[in-house]
């Protein structure tokens, strides 16, 4: 173990806001830390484990099978409190080397830090923002909401920017099974070069080489964890050089590109310089043992397929100062029930929708929302808090529809994760729930 800093300075780490999101974990804690003498009192133990050289990692105390998209799921690790704290602790102590928004490539979303923003935000306006308030629609449980809205707004207000600047051709890819393909000891290197605390690179890399002790030791793949701030840090950390190169490579043909996380979109004069910029970005990936997503690559050859394919106009409609009007929201479920027969992202607009007063809206029209929203690859891929929103903006009938629509799909997936949300949400709703949903997920370990 490196040298570690006092107990005072150790424990400033561990802010309100990391506690609130830690204890929002889907599986239950055995033993919770609640109350302030709890965390202080676990806090001060782990801090002499660390010093004395007796902490030992352990393995995920759970794992969530998690669907993706279409039919892809991704087995999401759950850590205990020390391997969340410790992982936690540590990239805090990186993200000043490798997430300083000075060294930030332009075009480049997702990398934001644990806490920019949070200084300057009072708790409450942090959980205004996730109550939905500024339309915050991201990952349920990150330390930064305010750093997910900064980048996710700045990200899609240049992707409509640079579509309005004579477009030519446009491409969205992303990276294939991204987490699970980082090189450890690629990226190892590249902490060591970038980073001015040996001692905290040292044991960053010793974690990720040993962060599921059962496969004793992992040289590809980084755990991308329930709450995975500090994975999603590293990740973007890993395609710094690469984003460089290839930002590089976009300039030189006339052609812009945007990322946000793996999610890629190349703007480009013709339809032959899109396809060669993303065969440089695919022999770029390749170095660091990745590859482009073959499956979901979307070519769009005029402005109007992208717009509808990121759905602008929709989002527009029901942006901040709107998200709260019936008349807004009206035309916003309207065009969403009327969309053209095109990929879109419809999991976000649902996502969005959710966070506006559809409860205001006529009934006929919360019934088609309601209609489309009962879809199995939808309500798979909504997060416990999503459900929670479409229950209570649901009528009387359409909330008993919802828990025996919820309840027959629990009978017929494996997905843990999706068990685990309706334990939470019936929790939440007080239902109880005619399905033994704790034998289903006993019955679902996955090792």
């Amino acid at each position: 173990m490196p040298k570690i800093e006092s107990y005072s300075l150790f424990r400033l780490h561990f802010s309100k806001n990391f506690w609130s999101s830690v204890n929002r974990s889907l599986v239950p804690y055995k033993y919770p830390l609640t109350t302030p003498e709890q965390k202080e009192e676990f806090l001060m133990s782990l801090y002499e484990l660390i010093k004395s050289d007796k902490y030992a990692q352990y393995s995920p105390r759970e794992n969530l099978l998690w669907r993706k998209y279409n039919l892809a799921n991704r087995i999401v690790p759950v850590f205990d409190y020390p391997e969340l704290c410790v992982h936690y602790y540590l990239i805090r102590k990186l993200e000043p080397d490798i997430a300083d928004e000075d060294r930030r490539v332009q075009g480049t979303f997702g990398g934001y830090r644990t806490d920019i923003g949070l200084k300057y935000a009072e708790a409450k306006e942090i959980e205004t923002i996730k109550s939905g308030a500024n339309l915050y629609y991201g990952p349920d449980l990150t330390y930064n909401p305010l750093g997910w809205f900064d980048h996710w707004g700045k990200f899609q207000n240049l992707a409509h920017n640079y579509s309005e600047d004579n477009f030519g051709y446009a491409i969205n890819f992303d990276i294939a099974d991204f987490y699970d393909s980082i090189n450890v000891n690629i990226l190892e290197d590249m902490l060591r070069i970038a980073c001015s605390n040996a001692d905290i690179v040292d044991w960053m890399c010793d974690f990720l080489h040993r962060w599921n002790p059962q496969k004793k030791q992992t040289d590809v793949g980084i755990s991308q964890d329930e709450v995975g701030d500090a994975s999603r840090i590293l990740a973007n950390f890993y395609l710094h050089g690469y984003d460089n190169a290839l930002a590089a490579y976009c300039q030189k043909l006339g052609s812009r590109r945007l990322r946000f996380s793996d999610d890629h979109i190349i703007f480009a004069p013709s339809r032959e310089v899109a396809h060669q910029i993303v065969e440089e970005a695919g022999r770029l990936l390749h170095r660091l043992g990745l590859r482009i997503n073959g499956g979901k690559v979307e070519e769009f050859s005029n402005k109007s397929q992208f717009h509808l394919y990121w759905s602008f106009d929709l989002f527009n409609m029901v942006n901040e100062k709107n998200a709260e009007k019936k008349e807004f929201v009206e035309r916003a479920v309207i065009d969403f029930l009327n969309y053209p027969n095109v990929p879109f992202r419809k999991i976000s607009v649902i996502r969005r929708l959710l966070h506006c007063s559809i409860e205001k809206i006529r009934l006929d029209l919360r019934a088609g929302f309601f209609a489309k929203v009962l879809d199995e690859e939808v309500i798979l891929s909504l997060s416990e808090s999503d459900l929670y929103r479409l229950y209570k903006k649901s009528t009387s009938s359409q909330k008993v529809e919802l828990i025996t629509y919820l309840e027959e799909l629990a009978n017929q997936t494996t997905l843990n994760a999706y068990h685990y949300r309706l334990l939470k949400l019936f929790s939440r709703v007080r239902h109880i729930s005619k399905v033994d949903l704790r034998k289903l997920i006993a019955n679902e370990k996955i090792y």
